[in-house]
């Protein structure tokens, strides 16, 4: 592969690629002609891969210009990606950036996994109105699977491969995103769960049942601790903004996961991905949740709302 892989003149606007590569040499060599670019351009950028990607990238990038961050760290729990990258347009106000985000590796497990490409997906829907950033998305096509690529393919508008660079022929657009995200399936869970019903007047018996089944599952008292706290915020959402009452379950899988089941409606794609305003009481609990969660998956169909909290040890 050249060291000019793919297209390295700017958009004049939001331009979100997938660039499929095999091999982690693959990966730096285009990558790094992306970067000179970039620096070539005067463009800050900021670059979000596994911590080895990154340490590679050192030798090449301008520290000056160009930010690297770990994945592991940014996009542990996926849904803390899009603000991330919020923020980085936001403080570089009238000026053309770029970004390289690797979010989906082999080494995500089913869940973290599909989060990902849902949050792949709703990039198109945060930055619709962007003006002048530039995403590139890596993809291993020699380690990941068909399908995952293939998935790439429908949330990204271009293609990058070598040298070729194309317009997606599978790209589904941000309104596929909107109304797809928020109700697609999620797994019954392989263990038997514990369950509780909560109502009015029930929250202290139902963090004491959250505690006891955290503990009992394995997390240490502070883990223990941040899935009450996220916990205990959902279940007072759904007695107050959905009828007094949901169905709630908990069980262990790669995490220790709490689901709350109401009959509330959830109708934006991008919330908890937002940083709430001082007015934006109602999305301040789904942004707290994330940040202490390392994954939150929120459904919402015609048959009411889910949100799914999920905790390691």
């Amino acid at each position: 592969m050249t060291p000019s892989a793919g297209s390295t003149t700017r958009p004049r606007a939001y331009r979100h690629d997938a660039l499929f590569y095999n091999g982690p040499d693959d990966f730096h060599t285009s990558v790094s002609a992306f970067l000179a670019a970039a620096m070539a351009a005067g463009e800050p950028t900021l670059v979000v891969a596994s911590a080895d990607k990154i340490e590679r990238l050192r030798q090449v990038a301008d520290a000056d210009l160009v930010q690297l961050a770990d994945m592991g760290e940014v996009g542990r729990n996926p849904a803390r990606i899009i603000p991330t990258w919020r923020a980085f347009v936001e403080s570089h106000p009238s000026t053309t950036v770029r970004g390289v985000g690797e979010p989906i590796t082999t080494a995500r497990g089913r869940d973290e996994l599909v989060e990902a490409q849902h949050m792949e997906a709703l990039l198109n829907v945060a930055f619709t109105d962007a003006d002048d950033f530039w995403l590139r998305c890596p993809y291993d096509i020699g380690g990941l699977d068909t399908t995952v690529v293939d998935e790439a393919r429908r949330s990204h508008p271009f293609i990058v491969q070598g040298d070729s660079d194309v317009a997606s022929d599978r790209y589904e657009g941000p309104e596929a995103a909107t109304s797809s995200v928020l109700d697609a399936p999620l797994p019954e869970p392989a263990a038997v769960p514990a369950a509780f019903t909560l109502r009015p007047g029930r929250l202290k018996q139902f963090r004491r049942f959250v505690a006891e089944q955290a503990t009992a599952a394995g997390l240490e008292e502070s883990r223990v601790g941040d899935l009450v706290l996220a916990a205990n915020e959902i279940a007072s959402n759904s007695l107050l903004y959905a009828g007094g009452g949901a169905d709630v379950r908990i069980w262990r899988d790669r995490a220790v996961v709490c689901e709350v089941r109401d009959t509330g409606m959830i109708t934006d794609p991008l919330i908890g991905r937002v940083v709430p305003g001082d007015e934006e009481h109602d999305s301040r609990g789904l942004w707290m949740v994330n940040q202490v969660c390392d994954i939150v998956q929120i459904r919402s169909t015609g048959q009411g709302s889910v949100v799914r909290l999920h905790v390691r040890p």
